[in-house]
């Protein structure tokens, strides 16, 4: 049965929220002891009403507390698109397996781990007759108590990127940078933290032109207050929230300057 809960904040601020990935802290998601998440998604242009038609997000953990599986519906005229992943993991936890299945396409990727870093990707045509597989990545990596540098290399053993991870003294990430090997393309975050909470976020990424991407947080009472979000110094997008007496998350109040739009989503969360 859903019901609604709150206890502690369960949204990661590092991470791109309401993604078919896993957006959520760890820590509150066993805290509370979630088995399930449900979001609900109302839209509303400005100058009319909400709209009857929602989207729907799903998210489902399992005893481990690590994201099982996600499922999304969009209500289309005629019917709806769904899309599903299946997440599996090895006894450290980490991923080994995810299953994306979105209409006639359905695509496995596997992974494998050398001392608890990635080692290998392979991804699978699970629609072929044969299973045909789609590419085989290989990820030759140095690891410091401060850094991590992974060299991702193709079928053939060429590099096609070279990400560089440093993690500040409390093990968060401050910077990530992906560098490519054609041109001069990249992508770039810088993380800041105040009191062990992310108070900013940058995204740079040049490919044939460069797009900045800042978000700034502010809490209250330990708690998300308000997150403004920046593209190339606009602001473009301001998110409240809403919390229930114990303080979880009720609902996520997005407004979209661009778009001249609120976009509303509802939690329902569901506990063992």
């Amino acid at each position: 049965m859903l019901i609604k809960l709150t206890h502690a904040q369960v949204l990661d601020p590092a991470k791109e929220w309401f993604q078919l990935e896993n957006f959520f802290d760890q820590e509150s998601i066993e805290k509370n002891r979630i088995s399930a998440i449900h979001i609900e998604a109302l839209n509303k242009k400005d100058g009319e009403k909400i709209g009857s038609e929602s989207q729907f997000l799903h998210y489902n953990f399992n005893e481990d507390f690590l994201l099982k599986d996600c499922f999304k519906s969009i209500p289309l005229k005629g019917g709806e698109d769904t899309a599903r992943v299946y997440f599996e993991y090895n006894k450290e936890h980490l991923l080994v397996k995810k299953s994306e299945i979105n209409g006639p396409f359905h695509f496995s990727y596997l992974f494998n781990y050398k001392e608890e870093v990635i080692s290998k990707e392979v991804k699978i045509d699970e629609q072929s007759s044969n299973h045909d597989t789609i590419y085989k990545r290989f990820f030759q990596c140095e690891k410091t108590d401060s850094s991590l540098i992974i060299k991702s290399l193709n079928d053939n053993g060429k590099a096609y990127k070279t990400t560089e991870i440093i993690y500040n003294s409390f093990g968060k990430i401050k910077k990530e940078r992906v560098n490519f090997s054609r041109g001069q393309n990249y992508i770039e975050k810088r993380f800041t933290y105040e009191n062990g909470k992310l108070v900013q976020s940058e995204k740079t990424s040049y490919f044939h032109k460069l797009e900045k991407h800042k978000k700034v947080f502010s809490y209250s009472q330990g708690k998300f207050d308000y997150v403004y979000h920046y593209q190339n110094d606009q602001l473009i997008k301001k998110l409240a929230f809403t919390y229930n007496e114990s303080g979880l998350i009720s609902a996520v109040i997005e407004r979209n300057y661009e778009e001249k739009s609120i976009r509303i989503f509802r939690f329902l969360y569901e506990v063992l």
